[in-house]
């Protein structure tokens, strides 16, 4: 201390304080946001020095305030506090609490062509968050990987749980889809006669994916196309339908057809040279029932009846007609 008075004498002297407090020191610990949006951040301080008790008091983002010495729960943002001891003392700090940017994950789905096929896959994308990432998938028929990408799928819904190494989780869900299974129904018609080639087929394609094509093989080499065959003999067709993308199904059905018509003669000869006491016993065998006859004869006989009687030498000739109208004609001596 300098002292000098009007007259310019001069006084120097030495002050020495002996009690100074100490200054006022932070240590602090910065805990960062774990995932975008948790806003669990963490600023753990430990005041020393000054003098007395240390109060504290914080302001941050949107508004944050608080008097404890440590904050926890904390949003990105800066946070300051001031330190203020008994002699209003003070010191100022910022920190800074920070956030990982955010984790994303998307995927896109290839469907399988046609139905019951292994070919669906599913492409992950992941973005933000934390690297490395760990990648588990589930799905069906106890599907499980730890690729990214993921191939030779069967359609049902795929489930990925994305970690990255803040231990941050995304789970999302993919669907492989599928066309409705490639069908077809076959209305036949069968023969209405034996051998006689009336047979038909008709077929109506369901599923798939439209734009049906008709391909059909059959006994003795036949061969056809479109969804309706016609003409055909009795024996067993196979269809096979090809849809707009090349998936296939394969169906066979039979044609049948009645058996044949067989007539059996049961006869009754004359008793006596002239006398008109014949008779024929008629039995027919296949076709289909129910049986019209028609039988004509020497004497310009006629008759309906199945079995006829009372009948002279000569030639006697049949005609039976089954149900469908399949005719035989046979004569009887």
């Amino acid at each position: 201390l300098n002292i000098e008075d009007v007259e310019g004498c001069v006084f120097d002297t030495t002050l020495a304080f002996s009690n100074l407090p100490d200054p006022i020191l932070i240590d602090e610990t910065v805990t960062d946001v774990t995932c975008f949006g948790a806003d669990d951040g963490l600023i753990d301080i430990t005041g020393s020095g000054g003098t007395g008790t240390l109060g504290f008091s914080w302001t941050g983002p949107s508004g944050f305030n608080s008097i404890s010495e440590d904050i926890s729960n904390l949003e990105p943002g800066d946070y300051t506090v001031e330190v203020t001891d008994d002699n209003g003392c003070t010191v100022n700090e910022t920190y800074t609490v920070i956030e990982n940017p955010v984790l994303l994950v998307s995927a896109i789905s290839t469907n399988n062509l046609c139905n019951g096929d292994d070919t669906g896959s599913i492409d992950l994308t992941i973005a933000g968050g934390l690297s490395p990432y760990d990648i588990s998938w589930t799905g069906p028929g106890g599907f499980v990987s730890t690729d990214q990408d993921i191939v030779d799928l069967i359609a049902g819904t795929y489930e990925v749980t994305v970690t990255d190494a803040a231990n941050c989780v995304v789970v999302i869900q993919e669907t492989v889809n599928e066309p409705d299974p490639l069908t077809a129904v076959i209305t036949p018609s069968n023969l209405q006669c034996f051998e006689n080639n009336s047979g038909e087929l008709t077929a109506l394609a369901q599923g798939g994916t439209p734009g049906y094509n008709y391909s059909w093989v059959g006994p003795n080499g036949f061969t056809g196309l479109g969804p309706t065959i016609m003409g055909l003999s009795a024996g067993t067709y196979s269809l096979t339908v090809t849809d707009n993308i090349n998936c296939v199904f394969t169906i066979d059905v039979d044609l049948v057809e009645p058996d044949e018509l067989i007539l059996n003669f049961l006869e009754t000869p004359i008793s006596c040279n002239g006398d008109s006491d014949g008779e024929i016993d008629l039995t027919v065998l296949g076709g289909t029932a129910s049986f019209t006859f028609s039988w004509t004869g020497p004497g310009g006989f006629t008759s309906i009846n199945e079995d006829i009687t009372g009948l002279a030498t000569g030639t006697y000739i049949i005609e039976v007609t089954d149900f469908n109208s399949c005719v035989i004609s046979e004569s009887y001596d």
